[in-house]
């Protein structure tokens, strides 16, 4: 009997191990580029269910076995760029949160069971702690280590979903908190109802909730902010070789995209305000390089109108006989001068730039080598006024991190510019995932983006996301269009932080009764001895 047991035991738990892999693997697919967006609710919920059904160390397992799930498929197309070990690195960071947290929930499941009685209190709070540990490890992740990586958010699955307006009333993270809390209110009941404490008589109260939360939640409307003016924008996409191993000739890629301006400007009669290039269209130094710099002014001075681009800068350091490297976007006028200059503030680790060097070239040290320039985190504002309109600047994954459109936000920028260099990840889902992440905080912000990439995807989106011209990925080209410019702030923007905070603080409600549990059952054991 005893062994039937054990081996009904063993077959459960191999059996939760597979759903969490289940799990992971919907998850991935319900991001872009496939985007089969009720698969992330599905993910959320029954990784929850495993979750609460678990110990703490088991939950470790359920998280490791979920997340490894997702994230070696969901960056797969970093083994493009540098191969498999920094793919492998990178996923085991993101796992290891997971794993984490994985231990977390069910051990701060079992200390609310201990501190409320209530069942209604119970199901609130153990929800509270599901949707909260999920905010809070995203935004761990995406600040720790070395500035963390933002990728792999809840929210980016649900960019085509009718929940998504929401986010400009909530924000990214409170979004998320928002949404998992309502459909993972039928998790908890659930959980409660049939596993922890079977009642002689079922109240339907909490899954009723949930589904008129769900549902109130899908009829949420734009938060709107009046439209202020309108910029006509140019965007570029020379589908030239512009990742870091490609074979090209010196120049190319600036030619490449010169020659789609070229063309744009012939057959174009609207009356451009401003044309935008992609990130490192402008190749290395362009403030060094004359002719460059001359063929821009000259494209400018028949446009009428200044030229955003993109480039590596060098720039002397007194008492060094190393330059400053920096991944730059700089503003060209008709006359030549540079009128805003942005230096990528947060430039990736391990590709742009190099952490503790000498200790992974100790490792790794061909993979190490790899990455010559180590580029510095800019220091120049990331919002610029030009022409009467406040031009927020981000460069590739810059604006992918909530810190970066906070930035913009609190700087009272009134339209993004995302210039970005796509072409080291070949025709993976890295675009799209991207874009997306851009999308998610174009409506957060209340602001219309101008995507631009080397190879794509290249659109202009308006401030509730949709797309009001785009250009195939992979294919040269350009894009005109009358973007709306917005000034005031929305809710997302004015409250956001501070819904993510709490969100984040609600990881803790299993804890806020449980000094009172301890002081009660003190009382009670002194009791008993007298």
């Amino acid at each position: 009997m005893a062994t039937e047991r054990g081996r009904s035991g063993i077959l459960t738990r191999l059996g939760m191990l597979a759903a969490a892999a289940l799990c992971g693997w919907c998850l991935d697919l319900a991001s872009p580029d496939t985007a089969i967006w009720p698969l992330g609710i599905f993910a959320a919920m029954v990784f929850s269910a495993l979750l609460l059904a678990a110990r703490p160390l088991f939950g470790a397992l359920i998280g490791f076995v979920f997340a490894l799930a997702f994230w070696l498929p969901h960056i797969s197309w970093l083994t493009l760029y540098l191969g498999p070990v920094p793919w492998l690195a990178l996923a085991s960071v993101m796992v290891l949160w997971a794993t984490l947290f994985g231990a977390l929930v069910p051990f701060l499941t079992r200390v609310t069971l201990r501190c409320y009685r209530s069942r209604g209190a119970r199901t609130v709070v153990i929800t509270l702690l599901l949707a909260g540990s999920w905010v809070l490890r995203e935004l761990l992740q995406a600040a720790v280590p070395y500035g963390g990586f933002s990728w792999g958010r809840f929210a980016a699955t649900q960019v085509n979903s009718p929940f998504i307006e929401a986010v400009s009333w909530f924000g990214i993270a409170g979004f998320t908190g928002v949404f998992l809390f309502l459909v993972l209110l039928p998790v908890s009941w659930v959980y409660l109802v049939f596993v922890v404490d079977p009642p002689l008589t079922r109240s339907f109260f909490a899954p009723a909730c949930s589904l008129l939360g769900v549902l109130a939640l899908a009829l949420v409307p734009l938060y709107t902010t009046p439209k202020t003016g309108e910029i006509t924008i140019a965007g570029v996409q020379g589908n030239s070789k512009s990742g870091i191993f490609d074979d090209r000739e010196n120049g190319s890629v600036f030619a490449d995209h010169l020659a789609a301006s070229k063309t744009l400007l012939e057959g174009e009669e609207t009356k451009l305000d401003l044309i935008v290039w992609p990130e490192n269209a402008a190749e290395f130094n362009i403030d060094e390089s004359p002719l460059h710099r001359q063929r821009l002014v000259k494209l400018a001075e028949q446009a009428d109108a200044p030229i955003l681009v993109g480039s590596v800068l060098a720039d002397p350091v007194n008492g060094s006989d190393k330059p400053r490297y920096t991944n730059s976007a700089l503003l060209f006028n008709t006359d030549g001068k540079t009128l805003v200059r942005y230096d990528k503030i947060n430039p990736v680790p391990f590709a742009e730039y190099m952490p503790h060097r000498e200790f992974y070239r100790a490792l790794a040290p061909e993979l190490v080598d790899l990455v010559a320039l180590d580029y510095s985190h800019g220091q120049t504002p990331a919002v610029a006024e030009h022409r009467g309109t406040r031009l927020g600047i981000g460069i590739c994954f810059d604006i992918t991190f909530d810190r970066h459109a906070e930035l913009l936000g609190s700087d009272n920028a009134e339209l993004i510019l995302a210039l970005t260099n796509n072409a080291d990840f070949g025709k993976t889902d890295e675009s799209a995932q991207q874009l997306a992440l851009t999308k998610l905080q174009g409506i957060a912000l209340g602001r219309s983006v101008v995507n631009i990439s080397t190879v794509g995807m290249s659109q202009i989106l308006d401030p509730s996301g949709h797309s009001l011209v785009a250009i195939p990925a992979h294919q040269a080209g350009t894009i005109v269009a009358s973007v709306p410019i917005h000034s005031e702030k929305t809710a997302a923007t004015q409250f956001g932080a501070l819904l993510s905070a709490l969100w984040c603080a609600a990881v803790c409600a299993p804890l806020i009764n449980f000094r009172f549990y301890q002081v009660r059952f003190k009382q009670h054991n002194l009791k008993e001895k007298h």
